[in-house]
């Protein structure tokens, strides 16, 4: 009688177990998922401006990178209303995602792509000195203007700037002001930040 009654309830135990454990892996993958849609484009996906505060702490310090030569590559396709003017959004959707897709295979897998707004883009470079990452911009560089995106060519300005440490917000502006200057200098250019 012993035996016969220990059975089910071995049964419902095991089935019970094997339940609980089906919804915690529902329940973890939902979060994963969450966790991805928080810090990714969906568009381009790759990273949203998100990671930045994942990488940093509340003073806008990268703390993950104190120990060693970072920098940041500032990206911006030139005349990008005109291919949403003449090809439409969904176009320049396509191009969009193409340029980052190609930047993504253009770095390293310990540096970070950044949709910054728009047609802008941010690169982290941890662990490179500002004349790796000019090289490496100037390669990006040439590679979109060599691409076939399946729209039409697209050239990009790219300013580049060293990260000394504290907010990163003065290096994005420094890139910034290096990509004004690609600008002013004909666009399809590099340009680094040099500290006045």
């Amino acid at each position: 009688n012993m035996l016969l009654f220990n059975v089910p309830c071995v049964i419902g135990v095991c089935t019970m177990h094997h339940m609980l454990q089906k919804v915690y892996m529902e329940q973890y993958q939902i979060r994963q998922q969450l966790e991805h849609l928080v810090v990714h484009d969906q568009l381009t996906k790759v990273n949203n401006r998100n990671k930045l505060k994942e990488l940093s702490n509340i003073r806008g310090e990268m703390v993950a990178f104190s120990d060693i030569d970072v920098s940041m590559l500032l990206i911006d396709i030139d005349f990008f209303k005109q291919v949403n003017d003449e090809f439409g959004h969904e176009a320049g959707d396509v191009v969009l995602a193409h340029l980052a897709k190609t930047m993504k295979e253009s770095v390293r897998v310990t540096d970070y792509v950044i949709r910054w707004g728009g047609e802008e883009f941010l690169i982290i470079l941890p662990g490179c000195a500002t004349e790796q990452a000019l090289l490496i911009a100037e390669k990006l560089r040439k590679k979109v203007e060599e691409s076939d995106n399946g729209v039409c060519p697209i050239t990009i300005s790219v300013g580049v700037a060293k990260h000394p440490g504290g907010d990163y917000h003065t290096t994005i502006k420094k890139a910034d002001e290096a990509l004004y200057m690609a600008k002013k200098a004909g666009r399809n250019n590099t340009a680094l930040y040099e500290e006045k």
